[in-house]
């Protein structure tokens, strides 16, 4: 690959992580209820669930798109699942602004299944890297086009977890925790629902 398409993949991947949705909603309450640690944990999960994808779409590429149909459906629905878990789980949490290192694996967690639950992701990457990816590519470089990726989703949340504790002040989302999680639990069931919906008929 060129220069030049390098630089073309790293800004089409840098304005996908960019775009709000329900990965950033769960990174920014992991800041806001657990702290700047466990939200890092959060950014490295997802960007790990973003490698894993982006690599596997590399893949698909070189076979029928029509062999995966059943997998990405069963993959929709999952999704569907989690954020409405996500949702109920941010709505029934009681407020509290301590903040605890105990739930970093527990974010990482919850990272790395939003983004691998999350379908719109192997359709980005699928529209993205259809433009890079040819039979010819070699495995090393794939696995490099993925890496590219991944660097780049992690850079850019948690970018956002920085913005949060440093430009905006921690302390001031800290007094509308209630708020901002009943809000963002209510809007993740609902697009879950929305999806879900989608899905079944």
């Amino acid at each position: 690959m060129s220069i030049y398409e390098w630089i073309s993949l790293s800004l089409l991947c840098f304005f996908g992580a960019i775009s709000p949705g329900p990965s950033l909603i769960v990174i920014l309450n992991s800041a806001i209820n657990y702290g700047k640690k466990a939200s890092l944990f959060a950014c490295i999960g997802h960007g790990l669930g973003i490698f894993i994808y982006a690599f596997t779409v590399t893949i698909i590429l070189k076979n029928l798109y029509t062999e995966y149909e059943n997998i990405i459906l069963i993959i929709r629905i999952l999704g569907s699942a989690f954020l409405i878990y996500l949702g109920i789980k941010l709505i029934i949490k009681k407020n509290n602004s301590n903040f605890t290192t105990k739930k970093n694996g527990e974010n990482f967690i919850n990272g790395f299944l939003i983004s691998v639950l999350n379908p719109k992701v192997i359709f980005f990457f699928l529209s993205v890297f259809g433009q890079f990816v040819n039979k010819e590519n070699s495995i090393l470089l794939n696995f490099k086009m993925a890496l590219i990726a991944a660097f780049i989703d992690i850079f850019v949340y948690v970018s956002f977890v920085m913005i949060i504790f440093y430009v905006f002040k921690i302390e001031n989302f800290l007094k509308f925790i209630y708020s901002i999680n009943l809000v963002s639990g209510i809007f993740l069931i609902i697009l879950g629902v929305l999806l879900l919906m989608i899905k079944i008929y």
